[in-house]
C-alpha cells in the first residue's frame, strides 16, 4: 500500500542585513528575510470505505475481514470490490513567511551603574496553502493500479497572517543588582479562505506580554535570580472571533555559583 508513497522538499531562503554604529554606544540593526518552501506528500490514507486501519491493526488483523484487509494492504490479494479500493492522497503544501525587522540597542556603563537597553520592532507575514486530493486504486498483481475515477480534493486553503511586533528590554545594573524590565506587543490579523466557502473577515487580536526579571550578585562567584514572563501562543488564522489567544505566566527562581572553571546551577521553574 506504500508502494507511491513519497515526499518532497524545496527550500529557499534569503536574509539582507545591515549594522549601524552612528556612536560606539549605539547599534541599529535591521534585518529583511525572506522564507519559501513547498512540501508535497504523497501517501495512503485509507480504504474507500472507511475501514480504520488503526483499528485494524491494534485488533486482530490476521483473522476474519481484518485478514482480507491485511492481505490487501501487503499486496498478497487483490481489491475484489470498490469499498476495499486504497486511497492514495497527495498533501501539497506551499508555505510563505517575509519580514522586516529592526532594533536599537544603547549601552551606558558607569562604575556603580549601568545599562544596557534594547528596542525593537518587526513586520512581518506569512501565508500557507494547502491542497489535498485522494485517488483511488485497486491492489492488483501486488501494485497499485488506477481506477480512473476522478480526483477527489479534499482540501483547498489558503491561511494568511500579518503581524507586527514591538518590545522593550532592559539590563539595569545599580552596583550588585540587575533589574530586568521588558514588555512586547503582538498584533496579529489573519484569515482563512477555503474554496467553495464564503470568504471570512480578516480578525485581529492583540497581546501585551510584560516581563521581569532580577540578578543579585552575592560575591563574585554567586549569583541569585528570579523572574517572572507572560507568555502566549497566537490563533491560527480561520478561528471564530471568539477564540482568544492562549496565555501562560512563567515563574523561574535560581542560584548560580562559579569556582574557576567549573559553573552549577539550581533552577526552579513553573509555567502556568
Amino acid at each position: 500500500a506504500s508502494e507511491l508513497g513519497h515526499m518532497q522538499w524545496d527550500r529557499t531562503q534569503a536574509v539582507l542585513e545591515w549594522v549601524a554604529r552612528p556612536q560606539s554606544s549605539v547599534t541599529v540593526r535591521t534585518v529583511a528575510y525572506h522564507h519559501w518552501l513547498s512540501r508535497a506528500w504523497t501517501k495512503f490514507n485509507g480504504f474507500s470505505d472507511g475501514q480504520d486501519v488503526h483499528e485494524l491493526l491494534q485488533a486482530e488483523p490476521d483473522s476474519g475481514q481484518g485478514a482480507v484487509y491485511m492481505a490487501i494492504l501487503r499486496g498478497d490479494e487483490d481489491s475484489t470490490t470498490s469499498g476495499q479500493d486504497l486511497q492514495i492522497g497527495t498533501n501539497d503544501r506551499e508555505f510563505h513567511s517575509f519580514g522586516l525587522q529592526s532594533t536599537f540597542g544603547w549601552e551606558h556603563h558607569g562604575e556603580r551603574f549601568s545599562s544596557v537597553f534594547e528596542g525593537g520592532i518587526r513586520l512581518h507575514g506569512d501565508d500557507v496553502r494547502r491542497l489535498h486530493t485522494e485517488d483511488p486504486y485497486a491492489m492488483s498483481g501486488g501494485h497499485l493500479t488506477p481506477t480512473g475515477e476522478a480526483t477527489e480534493t479534499t482540501l483547498d486553503s489558503h491561511a494568511t497572517a500579518q503581524a507586527l511586533a514591538a518590545y522593550v528590554h532592559e539590563d539595569i545594573r545599580m552596583d550588585r543588582l540587575h533589574l530586568f524590565p521588558s514588555s512586547r506587543l503582538e498584533i496579529v490579523r489573519g484569515w482563512r479562505e477555503d474554496e467553495g466557502s464564503t470568504a471570512e473577515e480578516p480578525l485581529s487580536r492583540a497581546a501585551l506580554l510584560p516581563g521581569l526579571g532580577s540578578l543579585y550578585e552575592v560575591d563574585d562567584w554567586t549569583d541569585l535570580f528570579v523572574g517572572m514572563h507572560r507568555g502566549f501562543s497566537p490563533v491560527a488564522p480561520g478561528q471564530p472571533s471568539e477564540v482568544r489567544p492562549e496565555y501562560s505566566w512563567n515563574f523561574e527562581g535560581g542560584l548560580r555559583r562559579r569556582i574557576g572553571a567549573v559553573q552549577a546551577e539550581l533552577v526552579g521553574f513553573f509555567n502556568d
